[in-house]
């Protein structure tokens, strides 16, 4: 038994701290609302089978801390805009398919 995550997860819940969907056997895409999250500190997505790139506005989550994405099946170059969330502390993203090269932004 797969499941999607509902769009309204990213739409309708704007004060959300933290949000941990691992290990659900989840699967699809994360959702380009991704960065209406904006207070989200913890983002535990790791171990389910969420495919696609991870969307360019991850960049709005400003105040993440954690972003474990690992043991997915996401693929894709990294955006750019990972370097825009300052306080990042912790990121797993291995057993993955990412390619190319980790952005110079990450780390700043």
């Amino acid at each position: 038994a797969h499941g999607i995550v509902p769009q309204e997860v990213f739409t309708g819940f704007g004060k959300l701290k933290a949000l941990d969907l691992s290990k659900n056997e989840l699967e699809g895409t994360i959702a380009g609302n991704l960065g209406l999250l904006r207070d989200l500190e913890d983002l535990f997505l790791f171990d389910n089978n969420f495919s696609g790139v991870l969307p360019d506005d991850v960049g709005n989550l400003a105040n993440l801390y954690n972003l474990y994405i690992n043991d997915n099946k996401f693929r894709g170059k990294l955006p750019s805009t990972i370097g825009d969330m300052t306080k990042l502390r912790g990121a797993s993203l291995f057993n993955n398919t990412f390619e190319g090269r980790i952005p110079d932004s990450i780390g700043n």
